[in-house]
């Protein structure tokens, strides 16, 4: 499961990149900021760790997902859910 979690999510950031730089050039292709994105962030990814007594996320997949949402100016916040 390992690569396939890695990949999934460099493909999102290679996505992602370049609709935020196409939105920062003001070209026709923009990012949508009046949409809410759920953002999963799997117990079984293999470096990401819920921590139920602080509710916050810790991890490389987790550090990976702030850093992109900040790059693209996203606001996000934190849950903790059993099921979608």
């Amino acid at each position: 499961m390992y690569p396939i979690c890695r990949c999934i999510n460099f493909f999102a950031l290679a996505l992602l990149l370049p609709l935020a730089a196409a939105n920062r050039a003001g070209s026709a292709m923009r990012f949508p900021t009046d949409r809410i994105y759920k953002v999963c962030v799997s117990s079984w990814a293999p470096f990401s760790f819920y921590n139920p007594e602080t509710k916050q996320h810790t991890g490389y997949d987790w550090d990976l997902f702030v850093i992109l949402a900040k790059r693209l100016g996203m606001q996000y916040t934190e849950e903790q859910t059993s099921s979608w």
